[in-house]
């Protein structure tokens, strides 16, 4: 697979996966391209709210499929609500040793290339390799090993000798669950239960997670351009089980989807329909360049940075067979056939250049290369193919238990004292009211299913309208489709007796290229607070983040809909119409407090989300360095008092990767190159950050929306998002405090929101049947942390495959008066208030808001995210 330029194996960048905790796992593969899919709750998410402005509400939120028809969960009543946890047996006392030694390098790739010579080296008895786990920085072993400690090996790899040393011998007891002995004990399960799955002959390890080498049967029309492997997720943690600590095992089925195109032939499809011209070179390298690939032969993930037409298969690099061998001239065809067992048929194909660690050149071959993207055709079919429906979930959880206690896998558990039990574990739970909703003049519902029906009776009732002037920004060729939609989306807006009487005032462009200026044109002197625009851009226009800057900068509301040949369909026209009226602040339907939460009624309270934008790493060839831009973080504040719903909202950029926006910096890099040092070279990477970062911000946002808003709130609830479990308390030292320094007479929720977890629950009759527990069951009493105080809530009805619940992590509750059931059932409410989306969403409105804020400002990569006063009180960003 590769040229290493200097020989050596194949590691490239953006493979893999990160893994992460049972509750906070990623779904995806790095930066890495095929993803994960059916894991993470299938299809019944439908991505993080998208563009809602983009199709004309066609927004699925966070939330769940809704069903149509018969229903798709079971209530608590039916059965038995299980988790997909299984208990970790320890079969004797667990006492470990680990071993500390000195690699004279950092670089955790090298270590792992320099382990298996130095055990040959410094293990006299070899039998004794069984007892052993490296997990690339530290070695435990089931017994004491008879090292030689302070000896010094010397071992060479690609031409360089090492001083390897271990220099430390540590007995590790099972004690109490905060022993740090414990704690690594605990992290070497993980590694031994890899260890477990990697020896069985029925798995082949992707990045850092296992797949059966037999793919899933898949329809014809699809199983031509792609293959979905089953594989699993799995972890080992502490979690309380009746209120005792106990240790289980995490299993979370999913599938990974791998296309089986070739860039080689992606390549041929450009030459054979525009030759073999510099030009079409270029668009070659536009379409590949920052595309994900892998490798058939292995399954690595590489970044593709170049297609070189200058060189082919048939050019030669130094390679050295073994180690000590002097490097000779080997040409790609006969490396590939020679080490990897791979034919080459064209040898005049361009390579593709990479880099792997340490900034080492790498070359791929197109032939052998599979891209990472599938066709729309594959997409729509993944849902029938990839999803883990209950039923199937539970059952390949049994199978894999199954292989660990049988084989080899068996015998790697057992040389380190465990056993997995059979059998998933049984947790308590609790059912939730049904939402009591409020619609605008068509008074209470309960908040199931789909209520899209319902809102034909939306009514504001509004008597004093304001004048509203409505720009319609279209070309000449969608004229007509311009005025009808803009016509029946004004009858829906006249119908719904708004606050605004629309004053239409089109402006007509002849190319993309005039909107700006005639925006600038007619715009000028707009009074932003009386101002909205729609926008009719072509289907594939790169002019809506040009649009979204401008008028996010004047300060002045916006709707961008896809121009269409055809009209819309009818559904579309009130979610666009409603959307218009949800950009002032003013919301559809909403929950009343004294249905969830009777202790706040009549209390100020203020419900804030808090989330934050991440860019993509790119690599730019012109600075041959990998770069990605500023973070973006999002400010929601939802006032809920006597004047009703009222909204506050800020973004702020954020240093590039950086999750906690209160955390101290230095601003002296900022937008400078930072580069990861290792001893094969240096991996450049620039990673924008604004030129001042105010670590006040988030206390800085609460006192002037109580300052805007004309309020002192009796409660704050914090809900936020995209915290890992290793920032949990950073984040109480830094965000909590400064909601208790701008709010100090107020009482405290802080609150963070986990989406990405890996635990499932599953309903079981007494007859065998597995469905999806229903929306609105509360898991607190099991499975819970032992450091927090947490719970799982699953919000949505999900129908294509195994519902996802929400863990919500309480770092800080001063709100003695407010029960902890009154919190769940008002964060179930809040899923129902999501104005995108005629159901529940997977998060409470604050974070949902936040999302959507710092979605729309970093995508459309605006370049002062500072927002215009006028923005500030709306909902601009829906």
């Amino acid at each position: 697979m590769a040229s290493r330029g200097r020989g050596g194996g194949d590691r490239g960048r953006g493979g893999g996966g990160r893994g992460g905790a049972s509750d906070r796992g990623g779904g995806g593969a790095g930066r890495g391209g095929y993803s994960d899919r059916g894991g993470r709750g299938g299809y019944s998410d439908r991505g993080r709210g998208g563009h809602s402005d983009r199709g004309g509400g066609s927004d699925r939120g966070r939330g769940g499929s809704v069903a149509r028809g018969g229903r798709s969960f079971l209530p608590l009543s039916d059965g038995q609500l299980l988790a997909n946890y299984s208990s970790v047996e320890l079969t004797k006392d667990i006492r470990y040793f680990m071993y500390g030694i000195d690699w004279s390098t950092e670089s955790r790739s090298v270590k792992r290339r320099l382990y298996q010579p130095l055990m040959q080296t410094a293990l006299p008895d070899q039998s004794l390799l069984r007892l052993c786990m490296f997990d690339g920085a530290s070695l435990y072993a089931a017994v004491a090993l008879p090292f030689t400690l302070g000896r010094v090996h010397q071992i060479e790899h690609k031409g360089r000798t090492y001083a390897v040393t271990i220099v430390s011998e540590k007995e590790l007891v099972m004690q109490d669950t905060s022993s740090p002995d414990t704690q690594s004990i605990v992290s070497a399960f993980n590694n031994i239960l890899k260890k477990a799955i990697a020896t069985s002959p029925e798995f082949v390890q992707i990045g850092r997670r296992f797949y059966s080498n037999n793919a899933l049967e898949l329809p014809d029309k699809v199983a031509r351009e792609i293959r979905v492997l089953p594989g699993y997720q799995t972890e080992v943690v502490w979690k309380k089980i009746g209120g005792n600590a106990s240790i289980v095992v995490n299993i979370d089925p999913m599938s990974k989807v791998m296309s089986l195109k070739t860039v080689l032939s992606l390549i041929k499809d450009h030459l054979a329909a525009s030759g073999n011209t510099t030009q079409n070179h270029r668009n070659i390298r536009k379409e590949l360049v920052n595309s994900i690939v892998y490798t058939r032969y292995n399954n690595m993930c590489y970044t593709i940075e170049n297609v070189d037409f200058t060189k082919s298969p048939k050019d030669t690099f130094p390679f050295a067979a073994t180690r000590g061998d002097t490097p000779k001239p080997i040409s790609f065809i006969d490396y590939y056939k020679k080490m990897k067992g791979e034919h080459i048929s064209d040898p005049n194909q361009p390579l593709l250049k990479t880099s792997g660690r340490g900034n080492l050149v790498i070359y791929l071959v197109p032939e052998l290369c599979l891209l990472s993207e599938i066709s729309n055709t594959s997409k729509r079919e993944l849902p029938k193919v990839c999803s883990v429906h209950p039923a199937d979930r539970e059952k390949r959880i049994s199978e894999l238990v199954n292989i660990l206690s049988n084989g080899k896998s068996k015998e790697v558990l057992e040389s380190f004292n465990l056993k997995i039990k059979t059998g998933l574990n049984l947790v308590k739970a609790r059912q939730l009211a049904t939402p009591k909703l409020t619609m605008a003049g068509a008074g209470e519902f309960d908040g199931t299913g789909n209520w899209s029906a319902k809102t034909s009776n939306l009514k504001f009732k509004a008597t004093n309208k304001k004048p509203l002037d409505f720009y319609i920004v279209f070309s000449e060729r969608d004229a007509t489709f311009a005025k009808s939609t803009f016509d029946e989306v004004k009858k829906v807006i006249d119908a719904t007796a708004s606050p605004y009487n629309i004053l239409p005032k089109p402006i007509k462009f002849s190319n993309p290229n005039a909107i700006m200026p005639e925006l600038n044109k007619k715009l000028s002197g707009a009074n932003p607070a009386n101002t909205f625009v729609l926008f009719f851009l072509p289907f594939n226009s790169d002019l809506y983040g040009a649009v979204k800057q401008y008028t996010i900068s004047q300060g002045i509301m916006s709707q961008c809909v896809k121009s269409n040949k055809e009209p819309l369909k009818p559904a579309i026209i009130p979610k666009i119409a409603h959307q218009v009226i949800n950009k002032f602040g003013i919301l559809s339907w909403w929950t009343k407090i004294e249905t969830c939460a009777p202790s706040l009624v009549s209390k100020p309270l203020l419900l804030v989300g808090l989330d934050v934008y991440h860019a993509k790493m790119k690599f730019e060839d012109g600075k041959n360095i990998y770069t990605q831009r500023r973070s973006i973080g999002g400010f929601v504040a939802v006032a809920i008092d006597s004047n009703g719903y009222r909204f506050c909202c800020e973004a702020i950029p954020v240093e590039a990767r950086r999750e906690l926006i209160c955390q101290n910096i230095d601003n002296s890099s900022a937008g400078t190159s930072t580069s990861a040092e290792s001893e094969e070279g240096t991996i450049k990477t620039e990673l924008e950050a604004p030129e001042i970062t105010d670590n006040n911000r988030l206390h800085s946002f609460l006192v002037k929306t109580q300052e805007k808003l004309k309020m002192k709130p009796h409660t704050v609830i914090m809900y936020r998002d995209g915290v890992a479990e290793s920032q949990l308390e950073a984040v109480k030292q830094t965000e909590v405090r400064q909601v208790r320094t701008a709010c100090p007479n107020s009482s405290i929720v802080y609150t963070v929101v986990q989406k990405r977890i890996h635990t499932r629950f599953l309903m079981k009759t007494a007859g065998g049947d597995v469905k999806n527990p229903a929306p609105g069951v509360v898991v607190d009493n099991d499975l819970t942390s032992l450091d927090y105080n947490d719970f799982y809530l699953i919000p949505t009805e999900c129908t294509l495959s195994t519902v996802k619940p929400v863990r919500y992590v309480v770092l800080e509750n001063t709100a003695k008066t407010l029960p902890k059931s009154e919190l769940q059932q008002l964060t179930f409410n809040l899923c129902h208030c999501y104005p995108n989306w005629t159901g529940s969403v997977k998060l409470p409105l604050p974070t949902q808001l936040a999302h959507k804020l710092a979605y729309l400002i970093g995508e459309s990569k605006i370049k002062e995210p500072q927002l215009h006063p006028n923005l500030f009180s709306s909902c601009f960003y829906l």
